[in-house]
């Protein structure tokens, strides 16, 4: 289905109460704005919204449910499909994985191959094998 389609599809305004129903959704950017064209019907009861009046908001197409989100650095490719390198005892395995969806360009959504509690290896998979030794460092969080 088109994000038009699809039944959960719902556009928030960041500034005002209540939500609307997505009617277009332009298939291009404007490349110096960033921005993408929506028409969305909204409730208006209290007179908030105008014809062409231009609000920010947000654009709830739908939910994806049942399995995980990586970062495309993550994930790697042979010749047998894409894969992740998993650590277990501090011994890397090699682990074939199913990309669902394509999020954006640095998140993609696996249907397949992983669960949440896997340890998986986030940088580094240039120098690994199926076998190697590996000491884990936990990421260190920024301090704001």
């Amino acid at each position: 289905k088109t994000a038009i389609e699809k039944e959960t599809n719902h556009v928030s305004l960041l500034d005002l109460p209540g939500s609307g129903k997505v009617v277009f959704l332009d298939n291009t950017i404007d490349q110096t704005t960033g921005m993408i064209q929506v028409k969305a019907l909204f409730s208006n009861p209290d007179a908030h919204l105008w014809p062409g009046k231009f609000v920010k908001g947000k654009i709830h197409i739908g939910e994806i449910a049942g399995g995980l989100v990586l970062p495309e650095n993550c994930i790697q490719f042979d010749e047998k499909g894409p894969f992740v390198y998993l650590v277990d005892k501090d011994v890397v395995t090699k682990k074939a994985i199913v990309i669902g969806e394509i999020l954006n360009d640095k998140q993609f959504f696996i249907s397949e191959g992983i669960k949440g509690e896997d340890e998986i290896v986030l940088q580094g998979q240039i120098n690994l094998y199926e076998g190697a030794l590996v000491k884990v460092i936990e990421q260190q969080k920024e301090e704001k």
